[in-house]
């Protein structure tokens, strides 16, 4: 998808630059600074009355024009480190590559908000809810797997193995990367949980670990799911 050439609203100079945000109603919801010294960052301000609890930003090189890396703030895939961005609050992200950081051009493209308001490009806002969407389908799959294994007593060795089966699957299944990555965060966070026992003295037994450990994971996980994106179910 070629990305709307949005051109800086002010010159670079050599301590700040004014990032863009795409659309007017984007730009009254948040607002973006990038700052070069003492590091790159751009600094999100959600200039709104809800939350906001999703964003997708692009970053690119302003000539040739071409997006060098992709941000995403996720509240309900990320839930536990992507935590809501308050009415008037703020948050700054690194970007790279450093060498460039002086002909980077930082957009803001889309914004989810508590509320079920968004703002930004149609088809950014349509993957950020695919990306979500993913996730909380995967956990069901997972869940069921889980379920089926241990009602057949399967060892640690052979859930991760049907796991890592499942997430090798997920190339056919799910063709676009950044949604494959949502699923597959799912998956390998449930490998990592059988990996390292969940539960004190549990390491090596499902019995005990996917019980105490994983099956809370996932509720929480799929009540922040449905709490940041209404059409989620």
């Amino acid at each position: 998808m070629r990305l709307r050439n949005v051109m800086l609203i002010t010159a670079v100079i050599s301590l700040f630059v004014v990032a863009s945000a795409v659309g007017q109603d984007l730009g009254n919801k948040v607002s973006v600074a990038y700052t070069l010294k003492p590091a790159p960052l751009v600094t999100v301000t959600n200039n709104y009355s809800s939350r906001l609890t999703g964003m997708v930003m692009t970053i690119s090189k302003v000539v040739p024009h071409r997006t060098v890396e992709i941000i995403w703030l996720d509240s309900g895939l990320n839930f536990r480190h992507d935590l809501p961005l308050e009415s008037g609050g703020s948050r700054s992200f690194q970007v790279g590559p450093v060498g460039q950081a002086s002909v980077l051009e930082p957009q803001v493209m889309a914004v989810a908000f508590e509320d079920s308001t968004s703002a930004g490009d149609p088809q950014w806002l349509s993957k950020l809810h695919a990306r979500r969407k993913a996730a909380y389908d995967q956990i069901g799959a997972v869940t069921a797997l889980l379920n089926q294994a241990l009602a057949e007593r399967q060892t640690n060795e052979q859930i991760i193995s049907a796991l890592n089966s499942m997430k090798g699957l997920l190339k056919t299944s799910i063709p676009e990367v950044e949604i494959r990555i949502a699923a597959g965060l799912v998956i390998e966070t449930t490998v990592s949980n059988l990996e390292r026992g969940g539960v004190r003295g549990a390491i090596g037994d499902p019995e005990k670990t996917v019980p105490a450990a994983i099956f809370p994971l996932f509720a929480e996980w799929r009540g922040a799911l449905k709490r940041y994106d209404r059409n989620m179910g």
